[in-house]
């Protein structure tokens, strides 16, 4: 990927209070486990916190596809026209993107609305 940090730092933590994926926007509740990365970018500190699910997304769509190339925080957008070009290929695999992104969604809304 062209766009990789000089310094990079990824740790699985357990949320001690609420966060907000920086993927799907949902919140990351008390308790859960997530993702926190942090690196510099092109001379620029960053720091991006995960939902395990959509670090689940990831994998999924690494382990489905020959080369992805994502970026934090916008893993759902290029997952989502990465499959788009590879549906002619192996049909329905946009499908199946698109539902597990929707059911992130729909799973991180709810967990905020109870």
């Amino acid at each position: 990927c062209e766009d990789a940090p000089s310094v990079y730092n990824v740790e699985v933590r357990k949320a001690r209070k609420e966060h907000k994926c920086s993927e799907c926007r949902g919140e990351i509740l008390r308790g859960e486990s997530y993702e926190h990365a942090r690196g510099i970018w092109d001379g620029e500190p960053g720091t991006y916190k995960t939902c395990q699910d959509c670090v689940d997304l990831r994998k999924w769509a690494e382990a489905h596809v020959k080369c992805i190339c994502w970026a934090h925080g916008s893993v759902h957008e290029i997952v989502r026209e990465t499959f788009h070009e590879y549906d002619s290929d192996c049909p329905g695999i946009k499908a199946e993107a698109i539902g597990k992104m929707s059911a992130i969604r729909r799973k991180r809304r709810e967990a905020v609305s109870t």
